[in-house]
């Protein structure tokens, strides 16, 4: 896994800092994967894109512009991603991408 390239994706937990890919989708964050990697990764990594702007394999919800989540649930995140799309992936977990290809 090559986390020198940076993260794909920051997942929010409340009242948590924001975590990249390379630790949720490889299961060292929590143990919440059971310490394995999610299998819907490349390689402990969230997915890319096909194509930049096309849907990752592993998003199963969009649910708005994170910046309108702000007072609902308690999430951390920095304020450049407000304008940023909250989605939801297939182990139920919200992110959003910061990956080149999604800029």
């Amino acid at each position: 896994m090559d986390e020198r390239a940076g993260p794909r994706a920051l997942f929010l937990f409340p009242d948590e800092a924001a975590q990249s890919d390379a630790e949720v989708c490889s299961g060292r964050y929590r143990g919440w994967l059971g310490g394995e990697a999610c299998p819907y990764s490349e390689g402990g990594r969230m997915p890319g894109a096909a194509e930049p702007g096309l849907e990752h394999p592993c998003v199963v919800e969009r649910l708005g512009r994170l910046s309108d989540w702000r007072g609902e649930i308690a999430l951390q995140f920095p304020m450049e991603l407000g304008a940023r799309e909250l989605l939801k992936c297939k182990q139920m977990f919200l992110l959003v991408t910061v990956s080149l290809g999604d800029r």
